[in-house]
C-alpha cells in the first residue's frame, strides 16, 4: 500500500517538529457527496469563546489523567464531567447543527457513552484497528485535539489500501466512522498531544460491545 501526505503544507507543522506530517485543509473522505462520510477533518473548529470554555477545564482535569490500560499504548485519560461546562459545549444543539452539517446531513445526536480527555505524552501510540461498533448503526468518533506539541500522526487507510496521514492542528477536529476506517496514532517521540473524545450517533440501539467498552474503560477501574 502506498503512503501519501495529503497537501502538505510544513510551514504549519511547528518548528520544533522534525517530522515529514499531513497538515491538511478541510476535508471528507469519500470525496463523492452522495457517500457516507467515514472520515473528516476540521481546522479551526472551536471559536474562541468556546476556546476559552474548554482551556481552564482542560487544565483543571490535567492532575486526574490516569494510565489507560487500553488498547492504547501509553496513553492517560480520564472521564469529563457531565455538570463541566465543556460537556454542555459539546452536546449542545448549536454542536449537534454543526455536525450535521459537517456529516452530510446524517442526523446524528450525542452519543451516551462518557465524553474523555486523553493525553498522549512520550512514547503513547495507538496501533491499527477499526472502532467497534457499539450501536446497530456505526457511531460516529469524534477526536478534537485541544493541543499538539508532537511528531505523532493521526494515519488512515482509504479502500484501496493507502495510507494518509494526519498531523492535527491544534483546535482541529476528526471524525472517524466506526467499523469502517482502518486507523492508528504514531507513537510519541517529543512533545504531546490532548484530545477529547467523544461519540455521536443516529440511533440508541445498543451492540453487546457497548457494555464491553464501558466496563473496560480505564476511569471505570
Amino acid at each position: 500500500a502506498e503512503s501519501h501526505d495529503i497537501h502538505m503544507t510544513s510551514a504549519e507543522v511547528p518548528s520544533d517538529v522534525q517530522v515529514q506530517a499531513a497538515t491538511l485543509g478541510n476535508f471528507a473522505y469519500p470525496l463523492e457527496e452522495s457517500k457516507l462520510c467515514e472520515v473528516v477533518y476540521m481546522r479551526d473548529f472551536l471559536s474562541p469563546v468556546q476556546l476559552d470554555i474548554m482551556r481552564p477545564i482542560v487544565e483543571k482535569l490535567r492532575p486526574k489523567l490516569k494510565k489507560d490500560h487500553s488498547f492504547a499504548s501509553k496513553r492517560l485519560s480520564c472521564m469529563l464531567p457531565v455538570t463541566s461546562p465543556a460537556y454542555s459545549l459539546w452536546t449542545s444543539r448549536e454542536m449537534i447543527n454543526n455536525l450535521r452539517s459537517l456529516l452530510r446531513g446524517a442526523e446524528v445526536s450525542p452519543g451516551d457513552f462518557p465524553v474523555e480527555m486523553r493525553s498522549y505524552p512520550v512514547g503513547a501510540s495507538m496501533d491499527w484497528h477499526v472502532d467497534d461498533l457499539m450501536y446497530v448503526e456505526p457511531q460516529y468518533e469524534l477526536v478534537y485535539t485541544m493541543d499538539n506539541c508532537s511528531d505523532s500522526l493521526t494515519q488512515y487507510r482509504d479502500l484501496n489500501g493507502n495510507v494518509h496521514s494526519i498531523w492535527a492542528q491544534p483546535n482541529s477536529l476528526i471524525i472517524i466512522r466506526a467499523d469502517s476506517v482502518p486507523h492508528r496514532v504514531t507513537e510519541v517521540g517529543t512533545g504531546s498531544r490532548t484530545i477529547i473524545k467523544l461519540l455521536y450517533t443516529t440511533t440508541y440501539s445498543k451492540t453487546n460491545l457497548y457494555a464491553e467498552v464501558l466496563d473496560s474503560a480505564p476511569w471505570r477501574r
